[in-house]
């Protein structure tokens, strides 16, 4: 049940808090809600930002406290960057610093590194903001 309570607050601050610049699009992609949607949570960045925003670290902090409470839990960090074609290892790169500092901002709140899986995408995009990283979680 807690559980439930600390995934629908995500829910509400997610979409109560997206950046300016990316309101229009988060509408794209939904909050990491497994009691709501089964959707991964999604951590909007400006193009070539490296750090969490103050939104950013709301989400990955509220991830952080469900990781705790339920240690069978498994998480995936899915990263995209927004680049040219001829740029993709570019994007890759940046992709891959991003997910790093999620998991390492994990890792600081107690999350064990065995239970966080990093893929760095880059520019290959499914349809959702450019510049994110998603987190989504694994079957146990």
């Amino acid at each position: 049940m807690r559980r439930l309570l600390i995934l629908a607050a995500l829910c509400a601050l997610t979409a109560a808090t997206a950046l300016p610049s990316l309101r229009a699009s988060a509408a794209q992609t939904e909050p990491w809600c497994p009691a709501c949607s089964m959707a991964p949570a999604s951590i909007p960045y400006e193009p070539n930002a490296t750090g969490l925003s103050d939104q950013g670290k709301a989400i990955v902090e509220t991830v952080a406290a469900t990781l705790q409470a339920d240690p069978t839990v498994r998480v995936q960090l899915v990263a995209y960057a927004s680049g040219a074609p001829e740029g993709a290892a570019t994007a890759r790169r940046l992709a891959l610093i991003r997910a790093v500092g999620v998991r390492a901002y994990l890792i600081e709140r107690g999350v064990s590194s065995r239970r966080i899986d990093v893929r760095a995408l880059g520019n290959r995009n499914d349809g959702g903001l450019l510049d994110r990283v998603d987190i989504v979680t694994l079957d146990k």
